[in-house]
């Protein structure tokens, strides 16, 4: 079962993809794509993806270690 307290916070760019993906691994795919493709036009938002893949990885390297 998930621990909900650590989920990251829902109004973040990582709580979003959570919300809007049937999974935390289909979540972090979509990041890690929008990071490449938001690099590919050296947008800011790059780094926002970037910070929500890694926050989403952290939260499931958790949630399996209770």
């Amino acid at each position: 079962m998930t621990d909900h307290r650590q989920m990251p916070d829902a109004k973040s760019v990582a709580g979003i993809l959570l919300r809007e993906h049937d999974n935390v691994e289909q979540a972090i795919r979509y990041a890690e794509r929008m990071v490449q493709r938001y690099a590919d036009s050296q947008s800011l938002m790059a780094i926002e993806y970037q910070h929500a893949a890694e926050e989403l990885k952290k939260w499931k390297n958790k949630s399996k270690h209770p």
